[in-house]
């Protein structure tokens, strides 16, 4: 029987782990397809998770910085009156 981890907080659009040197998201979150910068691991994987985990504490600081600037743009431009607009955009094309 696999063993897997709690989901230790919940973002907005999923679950995650916010670590100051990262940001490692299950890739069975609806966030997933969005948040493509983010340490992606499948939260059943142990030994999977366990290497993300190292990953993004040992993460250099200038990709740290680069990967929290593109989630931070791409959550930024997803938000309600963006959806608005796509949605908006979708029907006058048809």
């Amino acid at each position: 029987m696999p063993r897997s981890l709690p989901s230790p907080s919940t973002t907005g659009r999923g679950r995650g782990v916010s670590l100051k040197k990262g940001r490692v998201l299950s890739n069975l979150a609806g966030a997933a397809e969005y948040l493509k910068e983010a340490l992606l691991v499948n939260p059943y994987d142990l030994d999977g998770m366990a290497q993300a985990l190292d990953r993004a504490l040992r993460m250099p600081g200038g990709e740290r910085r680069e990967r929290l600037a593109a989630l931070k743009a791409c959550i930024e431009a997803l938000d309600v009156q963006g959806w608005a607009e796509r949605f908006l955009a979708s029907l006058e094309e048809g």
